[in-house]
Order: structure tokens, then sequence, then C-alpha cells
């Protein structure tokens, strides 16, 4: 996950690690936020590029979604995805699920990205609805790893 977290893009970022066995050290997932200033033009403009996204060379993408969503704070743009790297000789980079939201607060400039990418695929039922309440202010809950108290 450290390089994942190296290969973001740049900007004013915070990000967290999910650790739900703190005993094991292992990292399930990482939640990275940006905030970064942007045009008029910037909602059409990542949408566009989010639709238009499919891969590279090096990687794969399969069951890309992209939609528009709203939240209290103004509209965003949510897409989600795997991928698998293309190549598969010696020991490849593993599957990875990436979710992004990206909120464009009205009245402002801004716009908040949200990332969330985990190598276990089975971790959330729904990626994007957990980066939605997230970003709505919300506590979501990962199934089965419930609070007890």
């Amino acid at each position: 996950m450290t390089r994942l977290a190296h290969s973001l893009a740049p900007g004013s970022r915070t990000s967290y690690a999910l650790v739900l066995s703190p005993d094991s050290g292992r990292v399930q997932a990482l939640l990275s936020i940006r905030l970064s200033r942007v045009t008029p033009d910037a909602y059409a403009n990542y949408l566009a590029a989010a639709r238009a996204y499919a891969g590279d060379a090096r990687i794969e993408v399969v069951n890309r979604v992209v939609e528009e969503v709203r939240l209290p704070a103004g509209p965003g743009i949510l897409s989600r995805d795997f991928t698998l790297p293309i190549e598969r000789e010696g020991v490849p980079a593993p599957a990875l699920e990436r979710c992004f939201l990206a909120v464009f607060p009205e009245g402002y400039e801004t716009a908040a990205e949200f990332t969330l990418l985990t190598q276990n695929l089975a971790l959330f039922d729904d990626a994007g609805s957990y980066l939605l309440a997230i970003a709505a202010g919300e506590r979501p809950i990962i199934p089965g790893h419930e609070d007890a108290s």
C-alpha cells in the first residue's frame, strides 16, 4: 500500500490506512483525500476523463462504472473499478479495487477528491456507497466488522 500511496497525484492530501487487526499490522485499504482549486469547467473535464479512462499499456480495467451523484455539499462524480496488471509473468502486482469520488462544493472553486484503494477484493460490499457516506459526514461500517459495544 505504501507504493500506492506514493503513486497518487500530488497536492494537499491526507491519507489514512485501514488496519482491521492491529496485531497483524496489515493495511487492508487506503483512503486518501485531496483538496484542489479548480476552474469552472473542472466538473465537465473530470467527468469526461473518468468516462474515457480504459486502462493503459500496463493496467487492464475491469467493471468500470462512472456515475454522477449528489451530496449535501454539491455535485460529485463517482467512479469505481478493478485493475489487473497486463504483464502476468514473474510475480505480478495483485488485483486492486479502486473507487474515486470527486465532490465539487457549490459556491467554491474547490474540489475534494476521495480515493479508496484495496487489494482485499472482498472487503467492501460497495466501495462507492462507503465513499459517499464518508463524504456526507457519516461513519460507514465495513460489513463483518461492526462494533460490538
